[in-house]
């Protein structure tokens, strides 16, 4: 019996046309009509196998779901195929072993009750293992070069869309490294109370107070993380978020005056002269004026930059 309101042709089609708007300018003509080809090949096969089998008492959400899925990373990885320049008769069936993959696994994940959001992680992890499997078999058996695999073992275009949304989302262009700071940041904020996760998020600009945000809000974001990568990277911020604060001029004055006045009481009259004798009138009173226990009325960074100005003449 067909699954009631699953009308996988035209969900196909409509799959297919959506990825044609999003294939990226580096791939040509002739290769964009094979992505759109595949995609509506495997979407509406894998469509028909499910709407016959009425042993899954699939829903049509859940069909739907499956496709998307096939229709989805089909458009990923034959754009990183295509890339890497794998041979033409090869193309086909290294897509196929994935979108198998990818029929299988998530019936399984809906059968066991799993929700959207673990079959996403779960197909996404099978189709890195089914493709990274495929393209060292194929190596093996001589049916690659050594340069072709490793190149498209390198590929990800879900990586580099992924990261171009990142880019347009916020209108700067953020750093790998950056993001992996944040995230890591993110992190170790999850550890403390909200209110003092809020006082410290808003100190950051307006872009990395929403990355940081969207970070705190993923589920297990420290499994994305090897335990070295991870402490070294929160190593790094505390280096930056523990620096000794900036002194405040108040203070900075001070203490250039006090280790003035500390010179000027033990400095011999003659050296003292000597030191005062080609400065400025303003510099010559304000060197008296210690002298004479009195302190200078002056702006403190100017009092700062004479009295180490003078510390120095006096050495």
């Amino acid at each position: 019996m067909a699954i009631e309101g699953f009308q996988y042709e035209e969900y196909s089609k409509e799959l297919a046309r959506q990825a044609g708007e999003l294939i990226p300018k580096d791939i040509i003509e002739k290769q964009r009509e094979f992505i759109i080809d595949i995609i509506y090949k495997f979407c509406t096969l894998a469509g028909n196998a499910l709407n016959d089998d009425a042993s899954l008492n699939l829903t049509a959400e859940q069909a739907f779901m499956i496709v998307q899925f096939i229709g989805e990373w089909t458009f990923h990885k034959s754009i990183d195929i295509l890339r890497a320049n794998i041979p033409v008769h090869y193309r086909e069936s290294i897509l196929q072993k994935i979108a198998f993959t990818i029929f299988e696994i998530a019936k399984q994940a809906i059968i066991r009750g799993l929700n959207q959001d673990q079959i996403i992680m779960l197909v996404e992890a099978h189709v890195k293992k089914t493709f990274e499997a495929t393209i060292k078999d194929f190596l093996d058996r001589g049916m690659l070069f050594e340069d072709v695999a490793q190149n498209a073992l390198q590929q990800s275009n879900i990586d580099q869309m992924a990261k171009q949304m990142q880019e347009e989302k916020y209108g700067t262009v953020v750093e790998d490294s950056k993001l992996i700071k944040l995230a890591s940041f993110a992190i170790a904020l999850k550890r403390l109370p909200k209110e003092k996760i809020e006082s410290i998020v808003k100190k950051f600009s307006d872009a990395d107070n929403k990355i940081i945000n969207e970070y705190l809000e993923m589920p297990d974001l420290e499994k994305n993380f090897k335990k070295e990568e991870l402490l070294k990277q929160l190593c790094e911020i505390k280096k930056t978020f523990c620096k000794p604060a900036k002194p405040e001029p108040q203070e900075v004055a001070n203490r250039e005056y006090q280790l003035l006045a500390n010179i000027i009481k033990n400095v011999d009259k003659n050296k003292f002269m000597d030191a005062i004798d080609k400065e400025r009138d303003n510099v010559q009173k304000f060197v008296i004026d210690i002298l004479n226990d009195e302190k200078p009325k002056m702006p403190l960074q100017i009092s700062a930059v004479i009295s180490k100005h003078m510390r120095e003449q006096f050495a």
